[in-house]
């Protein structure tokens, strides 16, 4: 059990209003590009949830204890920040949609802790 590895993914959701906009924008993107990953799809290969992702590691299994005390200082520190949208892309390797945003400061240190 100690070779497994899990996805750890931290990600905002965004309110009702603001998923159902980001699911028709994948809905029109899908129907002109291939799309392996569709927003709220039940029947697509792959249907996620309407997200930003912040985050995204593989981690040990055996790691899990210390991954959580890490999350916990980080949740615990309350640090607020603000994304901006600077722009839609294309990932051709993953035929997704993705939002692209400059990582304030306080993300950056969030990420480093």
């Amino acid at each position: 059990m100690n070779d497994l590895t899990i996805e750890l993914n931290i990600a905002l959701l965004p309110s009702p209003a603001l998923a159902g906009r980001l699911t028709a924008v994948s809905e029109e993107f899908a129907a002109r590009y291939p799309a392996t990953v569709r927003l709220a799809d039940s029947a697509s290969r792959l249907s996620l949830a309407p997200h930003l992702t912040l985050y995204q590691v593989p981690v040990p299994v055996a790691d899990l204890r210390q991954l959580h005390e890490g999350l916990h200082k980080i949740a615990q520190a309350k640090v607020n920040f603000t994304l901006a949208c600077t722009g839609l892309a294309y990932n051709a390797g993953e035929a997704s949609l993705e939002a692209r945003t400059e990582a304030p400061e306080a993300l950056v240190r969030c990420r480093a802790a």
